[in-house]
């Protein structure tokens, strides 16, 4: 082999030098990581080589060379045109996964101090307020993959089809958002909007008016009131209210303890303000802006 595939010793030399920076790797600044890897390349093309090498001319020891083991040319030419098809669908498939899957990846560390350490994830808000990345006006989307029993995806499938969902992104965002949406409310201090809605009996004694009491007695809370007429008795009520989470909680859950009312529950959505109290060309009131916090979760470019 020293002619044509180098000294001899030179897959020897291979394995010596992967042998001895086995621990040495990894290093803190990923010196030298290709080494293993073109290392391995090395001693796997070498030994073929040199197998190659020791039958040469023959595939068949000293019976059948590769001239005539060849076929004729033109089952060569189809061959190479189908290997030229499959090699052109692998590398487009390699290039589709690297593409799909370039940047998901953490660096690691193997506890030794190798490798480049993860930096630390930063500290909670202490707020409601959830950080929201952006690119341009719209929320960036993070792709993640998780496993799922057959039950719970069963359970999503029924799910989406009665809610109208067209894919199982958009109905486990939707999850994740009610999931989310009453720990982030409930930081101290943190704002949000909420919709508390109930039914109750109109004739109960004193009720309307115990109602009525509770959204005079907390108005900076209460924005609106619907109210709908059901039947002769039932009447159905929707209480918009904007505060601070921890008020705007003990007011929806005192209203639906009310005794007389049934089906009572509070949709709480987290927000976040910029403190820039302004008013518009048109002579409107002075206002500020309220933005849910979980935005980040949401799929669709912000409007407006």
């Amino acid at each position: 082999m020293d002619g044509l595939f180098g000294p001899g010793w030179l897959p020897a030399a291979l394995f010596a030098v992967l042998w001895s920076m086995r621990r040495t790797l990894p290093r803190p600044d990923d010196g030298w990581c290709c080494v293993p890897f073109a290392g391995a390349v090395g001693i796997f093309v070498l030994g073929f080589q040199g197998l190659a090498y020791s039958f040469f001319p023959y595939v068949v020891p000293e019976r059948l060379t590769i001239w005539q083991a060849a076929a004729s040319d033109e089952s060569l030419a189809i061959i190479l045109a189908g290997a030229a098809v499959v090699l052109a669908k692998i590398l487009g498939d390699t290039a589709f996964a690297y593409r799909v899957f370039w940047g998901k990846t953490r660096d690691l560390t193997d506890g030794r101090g190798g490798g480049r350490a993860r930096p630390p994830l930063p500290p909670c808000p202490a707020s409601d307020t959830l950080p929201t990345p952006t690119r341009g006006n719209a929320p960036m989307v993070q792709r993640l993959t998780i496993s799922l029993d057959d039950d719970t995806a069963a359970a999503i499938d029924a799910f989406m089809v009665r809610r109208g969902y067209t894919n199982r992104s958009e109905a486990v965002r939707d999850l994740v958002r009610s999931g989310l949406a009453p720990g982030a409310s409930d930081a101290p201090g943190g704002l949000c909007v909420a919709a508390v809605s109930y039914v109750y009996d109109h004739h109960e004694r004193d009720l309307v008016r115990r109602l009525a009491d509770a959204q005079h007695d907390h108005h900076d809370l209460v924005i609106a009131t619907m109210h709908a007429h059901l039947d002769h008795h039932e009447c159905l009520e929707v209480v918009l209210m904007r505060g601070r989470s921890d008020r705007v909680r003990r007011v929806a859950e005192a209203t639906v303890a009310e005794r007389g009312v049934r089906f009572g529950q509070a949709n709480v959505v987290p927000v976040t303000t910029d403190g820039n109290r302004h008013r518009h060309d048109d002579g409107g009131p002075e206002h500020e802006h309220a933005t849910p916090a979980l935005a980040a979760l949401r799929s669709r470019p912000r409007r407006g």
